[in-house]
């Protein structure tokens, strides 16, 4: 499994005191050593914050997205993030240039559209059953084993490490496919390169304190050009 790799390698990290912790509708941020996100789908709850790390890395292995989400921004936040300060949609759109794609999860719409212009087939795999739309290109999540296995590139949100869904999907790529993980909640390690995943797209925290206090105030997107992130993309 991917997260028992990543855990794996980051076992033997010194303990790291927890400074900070932020839960919004949106996101989770955790600060230790740095600061770490991952994607929160409106899970709210008391909790209390253990002093240290390694408690928090644990719940990154839980079946509740609450406590993984919580878990997988710890891993974030020890990890020392690489990779070349780049948009990972801008290498995307080059890749799907007159070939298939699928994209699994909600991406920015400003990104999606461009790529629909220039790929030959475009799929969305939804899991809101609300945004389902085959006219447009967006079919329920179930359709998965239908639809990876025709395309040419494959885009995977880092947001289903939270729900462990990342394998099934990684499975069902085709061994020359270009594949990508992207989003906030990617940990920026090499690990995933094992799995035959092409490209990984995370961000690296510059301003902690503007970031949580953004978090707490349940804002959405967190954009590049706003300030206390910048995008950072690893290549295979």
């Amino acid at each position: 499994m991917i997260l028992d790799d990543i855990l794996d390698e980051i076992e033997n990290m010194p303990e790291i005191r927890v400074r900070d912790v932020a839960i919004g509708r949106s996101w989770t941020a955790v600060w230790s050593s740095s600061c770490g996100i991952a994607s929160n789908n409106g899970f709210i709850r008391d909790f209390e914050i253990p002093e240290m790390t390694h408690e928090l890395l644990e719940l990154s292995r839980s079946w509740d997205p609450f406590y993984s989400s919580l878990g997988i921004a710890t891993v974030n936040s020890v990890i020392e993030g690489g990779g070349k300060r780049c948009n990972a949609f801008d290498i995307l759109m080059e890749e799907c240039r007159n070939r298939k794609i699928a994209m699994v999860g909600e991406f920015p719409r400003r990104y999606t559209d461009r790529i629909r212009t220039v790929s030959d087939e475009f799929y969305i795999l939804e899991i809101n059953p609300f945004k389902v739309n085959p006219k447009r290109g967006v079919f329920p999540e179930t359709a998965a084993e239908q639809i990876i296995p025709r395309v040419d590139v494959l885009a995977v949100t880092g947001s289903t490490l939270v729900n462990h869904s990342t394998e099934r999907y990684l499975a069902l790529a085709e061994l020359d496919a270009f594949v990508a993980i992207i989003g906030p909640t990617t940990p920026m390690t090499d690990v995933f390169f094992e799995y035959g995943v092409d490209m990984i797209a995370g961000v690296e925290i510059t301003d902690p304190v503007n970031i949580l206090k953004k978090i707490r105030f349940n804002e959405g997107m967190l954009h590049e050009k706003d300030g206390g992130i910048i995008y950072r993309v690893m290549e295979a």
